[in-house]
């Protein structure tokens, strides 16, 4: 009887313990119901942020060219994620003609993406949305920058160090506006692992230049997106940290102009980009270049100007282990195109560059030039250990200047016996290929040079030694180079050889061909060729005089070796 009322309960206390628990459920329901509306609140905000927002503020920002669609954005918030289905920017190309500066012709799709780890009452709070990933499974980016007649006529009226920089699409940022619900965005690690990017750039008359990167890989830290933060707004796409990756690519120009990269990476925040593994092929008419590079970089480079096609301002460009091979053929290759007018360099810089500020490039590698003939084995003169640098590599779109002139100090061993060191002063705005070289060609034997006359003249040296060097003084003005080659040698004979090619006696087998050419070689030796200058030590020194007008259809490095091949066969002929 006393157990049995140890545990029984009065009517006040019974009334008590309804009134908890009608408290506990109440408390529940309305736990729950607030649960769920700060849900829907937190998929409203999300939504008005990704769908709504960005759309109206994207279109603003470009003032009609641009329109953005996200679809499929489903906010899960026992994942603490956002998952959009898919988002595009496409282009309205007709609004965008209408522009002064058209904008990149843009198509971005990105699909399957998520944002992880959303701090879901910082949203409710209207804190703005922050989180820690995002990712897309796929993303493709297709951009083909325009240029606008007036942009080529943008030339004298400020330096590019002064004008703003870049104005494509990077620059868009800074009109970017968030919902006052959302003030501000922030992401920790954006990921990009997979994704497909073309880039081409349209040129006047010319074919688009197009760089296809089908493994490139987006790397981004500490997005963050607040437009009333002046600091965030300059940072590159809102970001701390930016590393680009692409393998295997190529860009092209045409059919015969094809560059392959191995590697390339950048970091747009700390303005870098290199590449690795360069190669480079180009076929025109009767010459082919090849050219290969280890690596290259730039560094100090802003790359909002170069991504949106305005020129290349870099503090260095650093250019190692470059393998560069000219070959000319002297036969007319089958299915070669005839000879089309070749650029100076200041034309060339205006065609394919445009802006050009550069402080200081640095190269090394080496240089080769060879000259095929059918059936002799090529002809080739060698460059090694060749190390240049350019200071000032400056050109502004427009203005006509020969002040302001770039220089180039150049060291190589030519035909690895003797040290060539030369300088070119080349102003890139000069109205033609107007230029100064000089330098210096040190001791060595004239013997070295048998690789290549014997091929392609069909002379041998026999002895001779270039004593106090070969310098030179050119000054190029309107396309016509003047000046002196002054070659210091001693005891030079020479030898005329057989030929493959070459008709006549001359070119003959046998007994008779022998005979006629040990005779030419007697007679080049006694009454054609100069043995020695000066003639004797303390008699006046011949200087060849140099004079040579560019042809159209003359590449630079022939019409450099040209001017001096023929100022210094001058001293050597009798």
């Amino acid at each position: 009887m006393i157990r049995h009322l140890r545990w029984a309960v009065r009517p006040h206390e019974r009334v008590s313990h309804r009134r908890a628990w009608a408290g506990v459920v109440t408390f529940l329901v309305v736990s729950v119901t607030a649960w769920f509306i700060m849900v829907d609140r937190a998929k409203y905000l999300v939504r008005e942020l990704l769908v709504v927002s960005a759309a109206v503020s994207v279109t603003e920002a470009s003032r009609g060219a641009y329109r953005l669609d996200v679809s499929g954005v489903d906010f899960k918030w026992w994942r603490r994620s956002v998952s959009v289905g898919a988002v595009h920017l496409t282009t309205n190309s007709a609004v965008n003609a209408t522009r002064s500066s058209p904008l990149p012709e843009t198509r971005i799709a990105l699909s399957d993406c998520a944002i992880r780890g959303v701090h879901l009452l910082t949203l409710i709070a209207s804190r703005g949305l922050s989180a820690e990933t995002m990712g897309c499974r796929s993303v493709v980016v297709d951009a083909t920058l325009l240029k606008a007649a007036e942009q080529e006529e943008r030339a004298h009226d400020r330096p590019m160090r002064e004008r703003p920089a870049g104005k494509g699409f990077l620059v868009l940022q800074r009109r970017i506006e968030l919902p006052r619900a959302v003030p501000r965005l922030r992401i920790r690690k954006i990921n990009f692992p997979h994704s497909s990017v073309r880039f081409s750039l349209a040129r006047a008359g010319k074919a688009p230049l197009t760089v296809e990167l089908d493994r490139f890989r987006w790397f981004i830290d500490d997005v963050e997106v607040d437009p009333s933060d002046s600091a965030a707004v300059a940072r590159p796409l809102f970001s701390r940290a930016i590393h680009v990756a692409a393998t295997d690519f190529t860009a092209m120009t045409d059919s015969n102009r094809i560059i392959r990269v191995g590697r390339m990476q950048a970091s747009l925040t700390d303005s870098l980009i290199e590449l690795r593994d360069v190669s480079y092929v180009k076929n025109v008419g009767r010459t082919t270049a090849g050219l290969a590079i280890h690596r290259a970089a730039a560094l100090g480079i802003d790359v909002g100007t170069f991504a949106a096609g305005e020129g290349i301002e870099a503090r260095r460009i650093v250019v190692d282990s470059m393998d560069l091979a000219l070959t000319i053929h002297k036969t007319r290759r089958a299915g070669a195109r005839p000879r089309r007018r070749e650029n100076t360099p200041q034309q060339w810089i205006r065609s394919e560059v445009g802006n050009l500020a550069v402080d200081t490039l640095t190269l090394n590698g080496s240089f080769t030039l060879n000259e095929i003939r059918p059936g002799v084995a090529p002809a080739r003169l060698r460059f090694g250990n060749l190390e240049v640098v350019a200071a000032n590599v400056r050109h502004v779109t427009g203005r006509t200047t020969r002040d302001d002139a770039m220089t180039v100090a150049l060291s190589t061993r030519f035909q690895n016996a003797a040290v060539l060191r030369a300088r070119f002063e080349i102003p890139l705005d000069a109205p033609r290929g107007d230029m100064r070289y000089t330098g210096s060609l040190g001791s060595m034997d004239a013997r070295v040079l048998n690789q290549f006359v014997e091929r392609a003249a069909g002379v041998r040296i026999t002895s001779g030694r270039v004593t106090g060097g070969i310098r030179f003084d050119v000054t190029v003005r309107n396309g016509v180079a003047r000046g002196t080659v002054t070659p210091l040698y001693d005891q030079l004979r020479i030898k005329v050889v057989r030929k493959e090619g070459r008709g006549g006696i001359l070119g003959s087998r046998g007994t008779l061909g022998a005979i006629a050419r040990r005779f030419a070689s007697f007679v080049a030796n006694e009454r054609m060729v100069r043995d020695d200058n000066p003639d004797e030590p303390g008699d006046p020194i011949r200087v060849g005089r140099v004079y040579r007008v560019r042809r159209s259809d003359e590449k630079l490095p022939g019409f450099i070796w040209g001017g001096l091949k023929d100022a210094l066969l001058s001293v050597i002929r009798k």
